[in-house]
């Protein structure tokens, strides 16, 4: 090879991506392959996943090229070939997204699924001749320093003598799980001086401009308020449900490796305009033409219900509501490097509206 070839060599970013089946994931490839990259992509089902998100992406005017390969998380090396192995050692980034976003999941569950990526992960990265950047989608809870205060997390040196169990008694499977990834992530990272991002995003709705969502929650919430069956509003007046669109958090997400300033940072990613939860119910309810309730009813007394066994007869899964929070999130870097990237928020009133108009028609043609 000579050496105009090498430096172009060299210049070429190719991003592994986990979770590119899932809602983030599939505009996290647009934006991926929008900005120059050659993505690989790990699927579970390839033979049906693979042709879906060519579809998706077709219908938004992105062609590119992607190359699928069959894993998965759960297992040793992910289970790959030795020919995906042999590619992913190409690699420049890594686009984590995979895991398993599941309410009531035991710890058993949780962990087997959302930790046992992270040896490979690592791995990968450390053996990647060009490597770049690993690239972590984590939570928004994990960045509330006075939650870490209150459960021993404030600061977290040795995440392995840390007694995880405590954290999936209170948070549950899914939520804690995220807590034990991210730390154990972060520090072994560090330790073996690989570069790193973490974005940490809010509740992720729908894209800004269109409304498209694919949610599970957010259809179920809609589908409850279109039928009336939402007899109170959890949490308090002053409690907000942070949020962030999905195609502005995969252009945030994808923008970050062009600048070395951003190595090594956690970035809270929420709209610091997020509507109080009433305001935002209300705002669904206008674009499903309903009304919403308006007496209240502590997210205490819905956790504790779900304790003793009774959240089966509960209108909504409780576990979410451990996003809805009073807390005032510190996202001053964040907004300082998405102006450095001339990134333009999005509008909260128009965002909200459009996706209200998008579940409506779901949940009408699903009733």
């Amino acid at each position: 090879m000579g050496l105009y070839q090498e430096c172009l060599g060299m210049d070429k970013k190719i991003a592994f991506v986990t979770g590119a089946s899932g809602f983030i994931g599939h505009w996290v490839v647009r934006e991926l392959l929008k900005n120059d990259f050659e993505v690989i992509a790990l699927f579970r089902n390839p033979e049906v996943q693979f042709p879906r998100i060519k579809t998706w992406l077709g219908s938004r005017g992105v062609n590119s090229p992607i190359r699928a390969v069959k894993g998965d998380l759960t297992q040793p090396d992910f289970a790959l070939e030795s020919d995906a192995l042999e590619a992913l050692s190409s690699i420049t980034h890594i686009f984590h997204l995979g895991g398993s976003m599941r309410w009531n999941m035991s710890r058993g569950e949780a962990r087997g699924v959302n930790l046992a990526p992270l040896s490979t992960l690592v791995t990968l990265a450390k053996n990647a001749v060009n490597f770049q950047r690993f690239v972590q989608f984590s939570g928004f809870m994990i960045r509330n320093f006075a939650l870490r205060e209150e459960i021993g997390l404030a600061n977290c040196p040795r995440p392995a003598e840390y007694n995880w169990n405590q954290l999936y008694r209170r948070f549950g499977g899914y939520e804690a799980s995220k807590f034990e990834f991210h730390f154990k992530l972060v520090n072994q990272l560090q330790m073996l001086k690989i570069p790193y991002t973490v974005i940490h995003p809010a509740s992720v709705i729908g894209d800004s401009e269109s409304g498209e969502v694919i949610s599970e929650d957010l259809v179920s919430l809609a589908d409850v308020l279109y039928r009336k069956k939402l007899p109170a509003i959890p949490g308090r007046r002053q409690d907000v449900m942070p949020l962030i669109p999905v195609d502005f958090l995969a252009r945030f997400a994808v923008a970050i490796t062009s600048s070395d300033e951003t190595e090594g940072e956690e970035y809270v990613l929420l709209d610091p305009r997020s509507p109080d939860l009433l305001t935002f119910l209300e705002m669904l309810g206008k674009g499903l033409g309903v009304k919403v309730p308006r007496r209240r009813v502590p997210i205490s007394w819905l956790m504790l219900l779900m304790k003793l066994g009774f959240g089966r007869w509960l209108p909504l899964p409780v576990e979410p509501l451990a996003f809805v929070t009073n807390y005032s999130f510190d996202t001053s870097n964040t907004e300082r490097i998405a102006s450095h990237l001339q990134l333009q928020w999005p509008c909260p009133e128009s965002y909200i509206a459009h996706m209200a108009l998008y579940l409506r028609e779901q949940v009408v043609l699903s009733n």
